[in-house]
C-alpha cells in the first residue's frame, strides 16, 4: 500500500485513531480473533482448532513496545495476550502429545519457552516428549538445570508433577537395553574430579540419602547433614548475590569423593559427609569457611 498523501493517523472526538478508510492488518487484532475462534469449553483441540492455534503461535512475538506514559495500560493489555498465547500453547501441547507427534510438540514448545523461560507447564511438556522419545539422559539433565534455573530466579524448585516425571524417567531409563560389563565400568569411570565432593540434584540426594541411612545402621558408620547458609550478614537472603559456580566449585574442593552435597535453595546448600564424630564435620564447615574469607 503507498501511504504518499494519505492520512495514516486521524483525529476524532475521542483522541486519535488509525484511518479507518485505509486496510490494515494488525497482528494483536488478529490474534484476539484466532484466539475467539477456539472452543475455551472442549478438553481438546480439534484439527481445525489446532491450525488456528499455529497461527496464534505465529503472530505473538511477546513483549508489546511501549512509551512510559503508556507503560501502565500496555502491560495490562500485555498480560491478557500472554494468557491467550499460555492457555493456547498448553491446550497446542497437550494436542500433540495425545496424537503423540513429540517431535513437533517439543520443538513448539522449545520455542515457547524462549518467550516464556518461567511457564512451567510448557517445559513439563518438553520433559515429557523427552520421556515419550526415550531421551532419559536429555531428559534428567534438563530438570537438573531447570531447577536449579527455578532455584536461582524464583526461590522455589519445580512443582510435584516434576518430581512424579522424575520418577517415571529413572524407573524407565532402568529398563533400558542391557550393556557389557565394558561399557558401563568405562561410564562409570568417567567422572572428572574424582577426588572432589559429588554434587547432585536434590531428587538425587534423597536416594543416596536412604540409602546411605541403611548402610550406616547396618555397618554403624555416621554420617552427618549440614545446612551451609549464605548470607551477607542480613536476613534479607533474598538480596544476597550467589555466584553458584563458584560456590559450587569451593565446596566440592572442600570434600571428599565419598560427601555428596546438593542445592535446596537460591542461597542454601546441603552437604551429607561421612565422618565418625562430630567435631569431624565441623572441621569440614570451617575448612569451607575459611574458603570464603
Amino acid at each position: 500500500m503507498c501511504l504518499k498523501d494519505k492520512e495514516v493517523i486521524v483525529t476524532t472526538r475521542k483522541g486519535y485513531i488509525l484511518n479507518p478508510n485505509l486496510d490494515w492488518n494488525i497482528d494483536f487484532v488478529e490474534l484476539q480473533k484466532a484466539y475467539n475462534q477456539i472452543n475455551e469449553g472442549a478438553e481438546l483441540l480439534d484439527e481445525k482448532e489446532f491450525k488456528i492455534a499455529r497461527k496464534i503461535f505465529r503472530l505473538y512475538q511477546g513483549r508489546f513496545y511501549a512509551s512510559p506514559s503508556q507503560l501502565h495500560w500496555i502491560l495490562q493489555k500485555q498480560e491478557v495476550f500472554r494468557q491467550m498465547y499460555v492457555k493456547t500453547m498448553m491446550r497446542t501441547s497437550c494436542y500433540l502429545y495425545t496424537q503423540k507427534r513429540y517431535d513437533e510438540m517439543m520443538l513448539m514448545n522449545y520455542q515457547a519457552v524462549l518467550i516464556e523461560p518461567f511457564n512451567e507447564g510448557l517445559h513439563y511438556y518438553y520433559m515429557k516428549g523427552l520421556v515419550a522419545t526415550r531421551n532419559y539422559r536429555e531428559a534428567l539433565k534438563y530438570y537438573d538445570e531447570l531447577n536449579d534455573i527455578f532455584l536461582s530466579e524464583l526461590g522455589t524448585g519445580l512443582s510435584k508433577r516434576f518430581k512424579q516425571l522424575y520418577d517415571i524417567i529413572i524407573a524407565d531409563h532402568a529398563k533400558e537395553e542391557n550393556k557389557d560389563m565394558e561399557t558401563i565400568m568405562r561410564e562409570l569411570s568417567n567422572r572428572d574430579q574424582q577426588n572432589q565432593g559429588f554434587f547432585c540434584s536434590y531428587e538425587i540426594f534423597k536416594y543416596f540419602y536412604e540409602l546411605l541411612l541403611k548402610m550406616s545402621v547396618r555397618n554403624e558408620q555416621n554420617y552427618y547433614l549440614i545446612m551451609l547458609q549464605f548470607s551477607d550478614g542480613t536476613l534479607d537472603y533474598e538480596k544476597v548475590g550467589v555466584d553458584f559456580d563458584r560456590v559450587k566449585r569451593l565446596v566440592s574442593s572442600c570434600l571428599r569423593s565419598n560427601d555428596l552435597f546438593t542445592r535446596t535453595s537460591e542461597t542454601q546448600l546441603l552437604l551429607l559427609v561421612d565422618c565418625q564424630t562430630e567435631e569431624n564435620a565441623h572441621l569440614i564447615i570451617q575448612r569451607i569457611s575459611n574458603k570464603f574469607w
